[in-house]
This record gives structure tokens, C-alpha cells and sequence, in this order.
């Protein structure tokens, strides 16, 4: 398997002299259009699990995993939608997440470095350490650093 390509990425000096020129040139026009049709379905999955409808968060979510599972395209957008769910407020949304993201390592455990990385990546934004920061530096007592 391996990623859909744009048009303007094939090299067309192959075709030469190529006798199938016009089969190959409608089949990378194809490839070329499907490409961008999928971009646009995954943007469409990512403002769906954007919203803040429960429900409909969690079928982006496992859209997602399921996109993942079955087509690495866009994988690096994909994977972020669900790593960045980790975060969020609804407890069963991301408990949720926490398990598709489960089931995708155990289905592909090569994707268990990336997973981690990803996961490492929202840990570490300037943000979230510097509201880690402020919280730790602002408590008026030992409660929230014993915690």
C-alpha cells in the first residue's frame, strides 16, 4: 500500500515512451482527485469532533481510528484529532479515545512509537507546561503539590 500521490508530484517524464500515456495519465488524474476528496473528508471528520455534541464527537473520533486502521493517509492529522481528545473535559470521551488509541496499537503496533510520540507532543506544549507551571507556582499550599 502506499499514499496517494497529486498530480503535480508524478514525474510525467516517464511517459515518454509509455503506450498506455492516456490510461496512466486519467488513473494519476484519478488518484490525484481522490487525494483531495480525502483531505476534504478528514477536515469534515476533524470540525465534527471539534464540536461539542458528545455523541457526534465520539463517531468522528472513531472514524478516525477506523481511517487510521485502514488507510495511513493523512495519518499525521488523524492521529492528532485523537491524541488531542485526550484532553478533553467529558471523562468519557476521553476514556473513549484512550481506548481507540489502545485498540490501534494493538492492530498495528508499529504505530506504538508514533502513538507515543504524539501523545508526548501534547504533554509538552509550551501551553499546557507553562499552565503546569502556574498552577504548581500559585498554589498557596502543599495540597496540589503532594497531589
Amino acid at each position: 500500500m502506499r499514499f496517494l500521490r497529486p498530480l503535480d508530484k508524478i514525474n510525467l517524464s516517464l511517459l515518454n515512451r509509455d503506450r498506455n500515456l492516456k490510461k496512466k495519465l486519467i488513473l494519476w488524474k484519478f488518484e490525484s482527485d481522490l487525494k483531495a476528496v480525502y483531505e476534504k473528508f478528514v477536515d469534515a471528520v476533524e470540525r465534527l469532533a471539534g464540536g461539542t455534541v458528545e455523541k457526534l464527537c465520539i463517531v468522528a473520533c472513531r472514524t478516525a481510528l477506523e481511517l487510521l486502521l485502514e488507510r495511513p493517509e493523512q495519518e499525521q492529522k488523524l492521529l492528532s484529532l485523537l491524541v488531542n481528545k485526550l484532553g478533553h473535559p467529558s471523562k468519557t470521551l476521553a476514556t473513549r479515545v484512550c481506548g481507540y488509541l489502545l485498540q490501534l496499537t494493538r492492530k498495528q503496533p508499529l504505530m506504538r512509537s508514533i502513538v507515543v510520540k504524539e501523545v508526548e507532543r501534547l504533554l509538552y506544549r509550551k501551553l499546557v507546561l507553562n499552565i503546569c507551571i502556574d498552577i504548581f507556582s500559585n498554589a498557596s499550599g502543599n495540597d496540589v503539590m503532594e497531589k
